[in-house]
């Protein structure tokens, strides 16, 4: 059984489960992983998601795919013809890069704030919380913060 390890409201989490989901992979999710054990698991990007099957730990949503792949050739996530599954590995990676950004800029907006930070909120430490600032006001005033100069607008 697949362990899927990361938390539901990240894009590249929710890749790996609906790709777990429509391959009819058998798995467990853990939403939750502390800084320690991604570190452990991840010493490379520190980055989830991380699926560990049959003892190995695989990371990045593209990677974790091409696995599931591996594992159970059908349905397959790419079409058979070569040309074809490089444009979905194109489009794949393109989404990937583009969209997240487009993701977090509407999630942080004035508008879903509140909501962002209730769904965020269990995965920081009480002590490491700050009533005063959420870091979506911080990362939305930054523009040198990765990616942030080429997202919309919010109001």
């Amino acid at each position: 059984m697949l362990k899927i390890i990361g938390p539901s409201i990240s894009p590249f989490v929710v890749k790996v489960l609906a790709a777990a989901d429509y391959k009819q992979l058998a798995y467990t999710h853990q939403d939750f992983v502390s800084t320690g054990e991604l570190s452990q698991l991840n010493p490379g990007t520190g980055k989830i998601p991380i699926v560990i099957s049959e003892g190995e730990v695989v990371y990045d949503s593209t990677l974790i795919l091409r696995h599931f792949d591996q594992l159970q050739p059908s349905p397959a996530l790419l079409s058979d013809d070569p040309a074809i599954a490089a444009q979905q590995r194109m489009l794949e990676d393109w989404s990937d890069e583009s969209f997240y950004w487009y993701n977090q800029a509407l999630r942080w907006c004035p508008k879903n704030e509140a909501r962002t930070i209730a769904q965020n909120t269990h995965f920081v430490p009480k002590l490491a919380r700050s009533p005063n600032r959420s870091c979506g006001n911080w990362s939305a005033s930054n523009p040198r913060h990765r990616g942030w100069g080429a997202c919309p607008t919010t109001s």
